[in-house]
């Protein structure tokens, strides 16, 4: 009895461009390739629908993205830096900056962008943000990092925009549940800082980005 790869129809039986069906049998595995195209495989005006689960994280390439969430927020917080309700060097969270996803791969690398509307007063200078990171690894910047990314050396009540992007090569399985937080912090205090300072753009960004490693 022919094998499958034996039940071949002759080339010169059928005519160029004639449309083949395959109605109850199946298309062997590989046995369509490149070689054996006319010319391209237009599916232009065609629909093709993959199973459910086709595409996995093991199938793409390192350096693929394999899910993005994204914030805005409008979360007007002060922080009266006065030595007991709040204190110099020490971060704080931001209401309304909190990402919580799911892990679609293992060994993940995490890629954070924050973009926060701030405002401080006079006293305050030094200001600075970084990421907070749930299962065991905490904040991406040290309580004693520089301070000087936002408003330093500044005397004056002054509005500002304070950026900050950095990744997190992780250890998580696929599954895992992942909170992502904005902190904030001043060195230099006395008086209060803001973010989302009412009338002034109040209008701020966080996204996380999971690539594959």
């Amino acid at each position: 009895m022919p094998s499958l790869l034996d039940l071949r129809i002759p080339a010169s039986t059928v005519p160029a461009n004639a449309l083949v069906s395959v109605s109850s049998g199946k298309i062997a595995s590989n046995a369509i390739t490149a070689s054996l195209l006319d010319n391209t495989l237009n599916l232009s005006s065609n629909t093709i629908t993959l199973p459910t689960g086709a595409i996995t994280p093991t199938a793409l390439g390192s350096g693929s993205v394999l899910q993005c969430k994204a914030i805005r927020f409008t979360d007007s917080t002060t922080y009266a830096f006065n030595g007991s309700s709040y204190t110099s060097t020490t971060w704080y969270d931001v209401p309304g900056a909190s990402i919580t996803l799911t892990s679609k791969g293992a060994n993940s690398v995490y890629l954070m962008i924050a973009s926060l509307q701030a405002y401080h007063e006079t006293w305050n200078t030094g200001h600075n943000i970084t990421f907070n990171i749930s299962g065991g690894v905490g904040d991406m910047m040290s309580a004693n990092a520089t301070w000087n990314q936002e408003g330093n050396g500044i005397s004056y009540a002054n509005s500002f925009n304070m950026n900050q992007v950095n990744y997190h090569s992780s250890s998580f399985a696929a599954g895992t549940s992942i909170t992502f937080k904005v902190r904030f912090g001043c060195y230099r205090t006395g008086g209060t800082s803001y973010i989302n300072y009412p009338g002034y753009g109040n209008n701020s960004g966080f996204s996380v980005w999971e690539i594959k490693p």
